[in-house]
């Protein structure tokens, strides 16, 4: 009996090392593995008091397309014995391909400025509790740009919201995304190896939380403060089931094709219009600073006309492009320049 137990507890011990060597060969679901921690409850409020200060001064809804440019800077790290050099630049390429691809329907576009590839055995296996270490040593640009950190097998993906308050240098240099590296297009990871695990933490890069933030189905739960994104109390698990509905009290099923569900990757298809709007006036809030539009991109046309006979007669008519909103005037304009 004592040498059945003994070589028992050997199986066992074996067992467990071997687990253990197979983690660190193939790394684990990374997208299970996000790391987000939203905001405080006082941070929140904030960003929606902001967000509908913003809103409320804009009399058109209207967004533009693909105006917005996002200077992006990638770093990928290796092992000394060479795990990790599948991701090479073209790897790089692709998934700010997909990044776009993805980000088509915002006002969003992602300029690739520069790849830095770096053997650091530490940051291939886990980026984890370093975001700090790592954005000293090579981070780049301003608050506006996006520094993309590609590592960490072993650990999960992540990314950070905006500061609603004053910058100090401890949130900047750790500002960023931290992407495992078996979640890039063709990588290794079972359930997310399209590039999508990027799409969902830039989404919070850009103030997005996951659709099931507060799970509660409760009337009076915000959850992730967007009103078009259905309520949802539980996450899905990693996989593309044809529907759920962990809400069954509220309208509509959980969203399961949004990004920042915690779905497979091939069961990704989209951000909803108030998502996007919510990113584009975070972007504007407290990335920016400054809402951007290109000099072609028309939101109002204004008309206009005066009388021959009397110079100083003047009617005028401001239309939105999209006809929602429209002001008219006709009066003395001896004022105008």
């Amino acid at each position: 009996k004592m040498m059945k137990l003994r070589n028992k507890v050997l199986s066992t011990a074996l067992l467990i090392i071997m687990n253990g060597i197979m983690l660190i060969e193939q790394g684990v679901d990374s997208h299970e593995g996000c790391r987000f921690v939203p905001p405080t409850l006082e941070e929140n409020d904030q960003i929606q008091n902001d967000i509908r200060v913003v809103s409320n001064k804009r009399t058109s809804p209207i967004l533009c397309t693909g105006c917005v440019t996002v200077n992006t800077y990638v770093v990928v790290f290796r092992s000394s014995t060479g795990e990790g050099s599948q991701v090479n630049q073209n790897a790089v390429n692709n998934q700010i391909i997909i990044l776009n691809q993805r980000f088509a329907d915002t006002p969003f576009r992602f300029n690739l400025v520069e790849t830095q590839f770096v053997v650091n055995n530490n940051w291939y296996l886990s980026m984890e509790d370093q975001f700090a270490e790592i954005g000293t040593a090579y981070r780049r640009g301003t608050l506006r740009d996006l520094n993309i950190y590609i590592g960490g097998i072993n650990s999960g993906s992540t990314a950070f919201f905006p500061p609603v308050r004053p910058v100090d240098g401890s949130f900047f240099i750790g500002d960023g995304t931290f992407v495992a590296i078996d979640t890039l297009p063709g990588g290794t990871s079972s359930c997310c190896n399209l590039g999508l695990t990027l799409v969902h933490e830039v989404g919070h890069f850009f103030g997005l939380h996951h659709t099931f933030e507060g799970n509660s189905c409760a009337d009076g739960n915000p959850g992730d403060y967007v009103d078009d994104t259905p309520q949802q109390s539980v996450a899905t698990d990693f996989d593309c089931p044809a529907s759920a509905n962990s809400c069954p009290n509220q309208p509509f099923n959980d969203p399961i094709n949004n990004y920042m569900d915690y779905s497979s990757d091939e069961c990704y298809t989209n951000f909803s219009p108030g998502q996007v709007r919510r990113m584009f006036y975070v972007w504007s809030l407290y990335r920016d600073d400054d809402e951007t539009c290109p000099s072609d991109h028309v939101l109002f046309e204004l008309q206009l006309n005066t009388d021959s006979a009397s110079s100083s007669e003047t009617n005028w008519q401001l239309t939105s492009t999209d006809g929602e909103i429209a002001w008219g005037s006709s009066k003395d304009d001896s004022g105008l320049d």
